[in-house]
């Protein structure tokens, strides 16, 4: 099978020190700071795949979904014919179907741009609160899965699902969630997010190639190491 991750932009994650940071490097950290609603110093100014440029700023959080959604409702199209499911990936805390995350929130965002060929499933939570990747507790695939819920009374097998996230930091998570909902019966290989972590520099962070996670499951685990 496969599972290819398409993302807006890449999410530095090497130190200052190391790296000079770029202006789109803060640029693509302040959008997804600005979707998970965290604060932002200073501002950046960030031109969408629509031409259309939004100043991205602390409490900017619909001009970072509208930035998204230009981006995002050029992938699905070509992911499955229409309709498709967005599945959200439930953030570490998210012990409930329906959630106010960032993930919840760009799937509610780029569904509505497709005027009901894209509907919205939030059919995954966790059983309890999960050590969030940052602290190394994303890594454990099968660990993520044993601990992820799908929502028997919404789920509708054959379903073409794209997942929805905000960060892909080692893969795991995501790997979990497409797992999860094959089992369930669902059609996945395909995921969204609005940046990929990396730990050196890329040559334009606003151009991150796809990966298929499932070509080479070890290998972003061995890139954080």
């Amino acid at each position: 099978m496969t599972l290819v991750v398409h993302s807006f932009g890449a999410y530095a994650s090497y130190s200052r020190q190391d790296y000079a940071w770029r202006q789109d490097d803060y640029g693509v950290n302040r959008v997804v700071k600005a979707l998970k609603g965290e604060r932002i110093n200073g501002y950046a100014d960030v031109r969408g795949a629509d031409g259309i440029v939004r100043r991205i700023a602390t409490g900017g959080r619909e001009a970072a979904l509208a930035t998204f959604v230009a981006w995002g409702a050029n992938q699905v199209p070509n992911a499955f014919a229409l309709p498709v499911v967005l599945v959200p990936v439930p953030c570490s805390q998210c012990v409930q179907f329906e959630n106010a995350s960032a993930p919840r929130a760009m799937a509610d965002a780029l569904a509505a741009r497709f005027n009901g060929w894209a509907l919205v499933g939030p059919w995954l939570r966790f059983v309890r609160p999960m050590p969030p990747s940052h602290t190394g507790g994303g890594r454990n695939q099968a660990a993520i899965e044993g601990a992820l819920v799908v929502n028997p009374a919404a789920v509708v097998r054959d379903s073409n699902v794209v997942l929805i996230d905000d960060v892909k930091t080692t893969g795991a998570h995501l790997r979990a969630c497409a797992g999860a909902l094959r089992t369930a019966g669902c059609r996945v290989h395909t995921v969204l997010v609005a940046a990929s972590t990396v730990w050196q520099p890329v040559a334009d962070p606003y151009r991150v190639e796809p990966v298929d996670l499932e070509a080479n499951p070890f290998e972003d685990l061995l890139q954080g190491l």
